[in-house]
């Protein structure tokens, strides 16, 4: 996410996403709710669902 202009909480909210909530439920979607496009664009880059 270094490679992504993202400001520094958004990038601790999508790295805690990836690593901690995607391993508890293997299988499931986990979906992004945000309002921000930059945010919303590096989750779906990393294979989380937007909304």
């Amino acid at each position: 996410m270094i490679a992504h202009a993202i400001r520094t909480l958004d990038t601790i909210h999508l790295a805690a996403a990836l690593e901690q909530a995607v391993p508890l439920a293997p299988g499931g979607d986990l979906v992004v709710v945000t309002r921000d496009t930059r945010q919303a664009a590096v989750a779906a880059e990393k294979g989380l669902f937007v909304r």
